[in-house]
């Protein structure tokens, strides 16, 4: 007896297609520029006065609404143990006083804003910056500076520039007796006339400077015993 046999031949199953990784496009978000607000809506940088160096405000001169022409008081600052007058550099109103009396400040503060009435103004700035800076030959004067030390007297104290500058005025005279505080001179320096005071009390042995010298910092400019 013959047993036949079927083999049932079974499809094999094909795999499956893996499922494709779908990957997401990486969104570029655009970074907006953000808008700097930095400017402050003050006055025009040309009706800024601002403070030349730290120090303290000795007094206001001026209030707001008052009209101002170039070279005008507007306050007093002491600085580096001199008063320094802030004077106007254009013509116009006072639109705000920012600092008063007994105010301490740093450079660059804002003091006054002013306020322009006319264009006929900016004439006046060329001479006051010309004065600083035609002072760069004064090496004349260290030279006097250094001969005057070993002659003066132990006692004697040299009364020496604070900053470069050009001497305005010398309000003494050899054989003058001083008092503490009393003014010796006045230095234009940084566009500002600085009263140079006496430190002693004593008498004027030497004066090394004259009106409209060039000076700078350091430099001997009177001798006191």
């Amino acid at each position: 007896m013959l047993i036949v046999i079927e083999a049932i031949n079974k499809a094999p199953k094909q795999p499956e297609a893996p499922a494709q990784v779908r990957q997401e496009a990486a969104s570029t978000t655009s970074a907006q520029p953000s808008v700097a607000k930095g400017a402050s809506r003050g006055a025009a940088t040309s009706g800024t006065i601002k403070s030349p160096l730290p120090g303290t405000i000795l007094s206001v001169n001026v209030k707001v609404g008052d009209t101002v022409k170039v070279g005008q008081r507007l306050l007093v600052l002491e600085a580096m143990k001199m008063e320094n007058n802030i004077d106007s550099t254009k013509e116009g109103r006072i639109a705000a006083v920012k600092v008063k009396q007994g105010d301490s400040v740093m450079e660059g503060d804002v003091l006054i804003v002013i306020e322009e009435i006319g264009k006929e103004i900016k004439q006046p700035e060329a001479p006051k910056q010309a004065q600083p800076e035609a002072a760069p030959s004064p090496k004349p004067q260290p030279s006097a500076a250094k001969t005057a030390s070993p002659s003066a007297a132990k006692s004697a104290v040299n009364v020496k520039s604070p900053l470069p500058g050009t001497i305005l005025s010398v309000n003494v005279k050899v054989g003058d007796t001083v008092k503490v505080g009393q003014r010796l001179l006045v230095l234009e320096a940084m566009k500002m006339e600085n009263n140079i005071d006496s430190e002693k009390e004593g008498r004027i042995a030497a004066i090394k400077v004259k009106p409209g010298d060039s000076v700078m910092e350091g430099d001997v400019l009177i001798v006191i015993e």
